[in-house]
């Protein structure tokens, strides 16, 4: 697993990890529930085959649109 992308001003991250781990990852993002020191709470909001399709898809999930083909 490695981290790809973080941006702070969106709240957001981008995590890679093999298609064989990614149940593991998703269990284990969900289950955080403290970063230094402070309460917090992780969501899986979208999951890729590829960087590009994740890319693509990101700007509904973050404003809260359906993209057109997702209609």
């Amino acid at each position: 697993m490695s981290l790809i992308e973080y941006n702070d001003e969106m709240k957001y991250a981008i995590v890679r990890c093999s298609h064989r781990a990614l149940q593991m990852v998703q269990a284990s993002i969900v289950a955080v529930t403290e970063v230094d020191g402070e309460d917090a709470a992780m969501h899986v909001l979208l999951t890729s085959g590829t960087l590009k399709s994740l890319r693509r898809k990101m700007p509904g999930i973050l404003h809260g649109k359906e993209s057109e083909k997702e209609k």
